[in-house]
């Protein structure tokens, strides 16, 4: 039979164990000693959902070998070949910088195609191929897993448009817009100067033409976000 008195030293060891096991777990919960997010973690929680402007397949992102090659030089004659044409995959490339302060995080659509807009005017009214743009979003770090959204950077040809506490989708996506023909990219559903000349009231996108990526949500190796 066991003695209260040993039944009191039990008792007194599980409740100091209690104790201490729980000091410990607020010390790795509030110094982020367990598992934080990886870079990759990071970067897929606050990618963007894209809204793209179609007027054929050659406006949907994609991935720069989505022709199986690196070969830069054939990707315009390459893209519009009906087993490519019909069959281009949703791709984003990311980078991600870390600060002791902030994350940087850059995002970037590849379109094989920039088929200019209608009339081929102006310095950026040309069509190209490989056409590049994207957005940069900054997160502050405040002590929790994730931080939190500062801005989000856009680039749309020679311009730079910041947008401060930008509004999210499902909490962390910021919502990006990207324009039919030249892909320039913005924060709102507005393009902004040349991209005007183009596109009727400078809207963007269409409902009937809506494109949603969420990076986020797919599967790991469906992505092509490479560092």
């Amino acid at each position: 039979m066991i003695k209260s008195k040993n039944l009191f030293q039990i008792f007194f060891i599980l409740l100091v164990l209690i104790i201490v096991g729980t000091f410990i777990m607020n010390i790795l919960i509030n110094h982020k000693l367990y598992a934080s997010p990886s870079l990759f973690q990071i970067a897929a929680h606050w990618s963007p959902f894209i809204y793209q402007g179609t007027i054929n397949n050659y406006d949907l992102i994609t991935n720069f070998n989505f022709d199986g090659n690196w070969n830069g030089y054939d990707n315009w004659e390459n893209a519009g070949k009906n087993q490519y044409y019909t069959n281009f995959h949703a791709y984003v490339y990311y980078a991600i910088i870390e600060s002791d302060s902030h994350y940087f995080i850059t995002y970037m659509f590849f379109h094989p195609r920039d088929t200019g807009n209608p009339w081929g005017l102006g310095l950026y009214g040309w069509a190209h191929e490989n056409d590049s743009e994207g957005c940069r979003v900054v997160i502050e770090k405040d002590g929790s897993n994730w931080g939190r959204i500062q801005n989000i950077e856009t680039i749309a040809h020679e311009s730079y448009y910041i947008y401060n506490n930008p509004s999210l989708i499902n909490s962390s996506h910021p919502a990006v817009y990207v324009c039919e023909r030249k892909h320039a990219v913005y924060g709102t559903n507005k393009a902004k100067s040349y991209d005007c000349w183009y596109l009727t009231g400078c809207k963007i996108f269409l409902v009937q033409r809506e494109l949603v990526l969420d990076i986020g949500m797919l599967e790991e190796e469906q992505k092509s976000l490479q560092v």
